[in-house]
């Protein structure tokens, strides 16, 4: 007697190893979107990109702890800085996922304070994604020069090369811009402690 497969049966006999490969992909991006999206509170994240290896910014989370009074969402500030390690090479970049790490954090990570070279400013000139901070650059007296213009003509970005703050943090800010993300998912209250920081930032710089 022969058994005469149906369109399903076979459908799934040949490509079930397929379907669950697509079924893991599925669930490990959910897994990260949600990470992403309801891990623990951050009040204020900072992302450094530099060609440094090994950078922590402690000193400067410590700084902006003291004297920055932030909106806090538990006993103490809950603060994180995450430094991406962008190699000069664009090759020794991309082997490394310096490229790939920079997009995730901008699109879909938590922090809203980043600290950019100007070279990745570049890149996200046509997208809204960073606050114009113009009425910044005006009331400190810094002039548009020292500062990171997208194609729109908003001030997206403000040069901290010389900034006294983030120099005594021992980053790496040379032809680096500090900027806001303008991010729907971030809470208010981070944005509340992105600015306090920034105004932070440029008042001694």
């Amino acid at each position: 007697m022969t058994y005469k497969y149906g369109s399903f049966t076979n459908f799934w006999h040949y490509n079930k190893l397929k379907i669950f490969g697509v079924v893991l992909a599925v669930a490990f991006v959910a897994l990260i979107v949600s990470q992403c999206s309801f891990g623990e509170t951050v009040d204020l994240g900072i992302v450094h990109i530099s060609n440094e290896q090994n950078v922590t910014g402690e000193n400067l989370l410590d700084d902006i702890k003291k004297n920055v009074d932030l909106k806090i969402s538990g006993e103490k500030p809950a603060m994180e800085f995450n430094h991406i390690y962008m190699p000069d090479d664009f090759e020794l970049a991309k082997s490394v996922g310096a490229l790939d790490k920079v997009q995730v954090e901008i699109t879909s990570g938590r922090s809203t304070l980043f600290i950019l070279d100007k070279e990745t400013f570049y890149s996200y000139k046509d997208e809204d994604i960073f606050f114009d901070l113009s009425q910044y650059a005006e009331k400190y007296e810094i002039s548009k020069e020292e500062c990171f213009v997208d194609s729109k003509g908003r001030i997206t970005g403000i040069s901290v090369d010389n900034n006294t703050c983030i120099k005594n943090a021992n980053l790496d800010v040379r032809e680096h811009y500090i900027g806001i993300r303008d991010h729907v998912a971030s809470k208010k209250g981070e944005y509340e402690n992105a600015f306090k920081a920034l105004e932070y930032i440029l008042e001694n710089r």
